[in-house]
């Protein structure tokens, strides 16, 4: 298993992903190409998915105020005690696959395969689970390194045009991540950070 940790640091001019390969401790920095032509091939990334799941969402229900959603033992998070009630910048700190799952599901299909397209990703997410990252019949959306971190400084830089206040819900929640959430080993704590766990 790998832990993908993306992080985008507020001092520097690069966004940075790092990956963390179990069990050694040994990191690969991904660093944003000046010129974007990263040829890397495209890969699973986890749960680095979930703010372009909002993203879907924002773009299906522009006018609706997000969720709240109650994750308990029963829910089928990755957390067996479940995460309490909580929204979606609280989702996104924490990684919560049952709030996600249920953000995915409320999406219709092609809105969600269309935001994952204009995103860089290939392959439209088949299930709600596949949308969070989670590996799912087809496999899943995979995304280059490169693609994803543009797509992560599109996510910061970039208002939506479709659900701005979904997206400052987003930030605050990547903002959270890196404070309390499962990005704080990270140590940044002035970052907007995401982590991620695939096979």
């Amino acid at each position: 298993m790998r832990i993908l940790a993306g992080a985008i640091l507020a001092a520097a001019p690069a966004l940075v992903a790092r990956q963390a390969p179990a069990p050694a401790p040994r990191l690969q920095v991904w660093r944003l190409d000046r010129d974007g032509t990263g040829a890397e091939a495209p890969i699973a990334v986890g749960s680095l998915q979930k703010p372009f799941v909002a993203k879907a969402w924002a773009e299906a229900f522009p006018d609706r105020p997000t969720p709240r959603l109650r994750c308990g033992p029963a829910s089928g998070c990755w957390r067996p005690s479940g995460h309490g009630e909580l929204g979606l910048a609280r989702a996104l700190a924490v990684s919560c696959n049952a709030y996600f799952r249920a953000l995915a599901g409320e999406v219709p299909p092609e809105i969600l395969a269309h935001a994952f397209a204009a995103e860089g990703f290939q392959g439209p997410p088949g299930s709600p689970d596949e949308a969070l990252g989670l590996e799912g019949e087809a496999g899943g959306p995979a995304i280059a390194p490169q693609a994803l971190l543009r797509a992560d400084r599109r996510l910061v830089d970039e208002p939506w045009l479709h659900g701005e206040p979904v997206r400052q819900e987003v930030l605050r929640g990547l903002r959270e991540s890196a404070r309390i959430g499962t990005a704080q080993g990270l140590g940044r704590r002035a970052a907007w950070a995401k982590t991620g766990t695939i096979p």
